[in-house]
């Protein structure tokens, strides 16, 4: 998967570390705790592939310029 569509431009990803809050595939939300308070960010609708992440798990996000998770990553500690 690209992660910047063909034909339009935009900034590269931006990665952003902290702990798994919850996830909401209903409402398409995950929520990271960060050092700095917590974040949500928009899930799109084929981010099913992260069901294997428990809360709690410390993981990297790969967020695109509209602020959509497109990948995640679940650090090694």
């Amino acid at each position: 998967m690209d992660a910047l569509p063909k034909g339009r431009p935009g900034k590269a990803p931006r990665f952003i570390t902290g702990t798994l809050a919850s996830i909401d595939y209903g409402k398409s939300e995950m929520e990271l705790s960060m050092s700095g308070g917590k974040s949500s960010f928009h899930l799109k609708p084929e981010s099913r592939m992260f069901t294997n992440i428990a809360v709690g798990s410390e993981v990297t996000l790969e967020v695109n310029d509209t602020g959509e998770v497109i990948d995640i990553h679940k650090d090694k500690n």
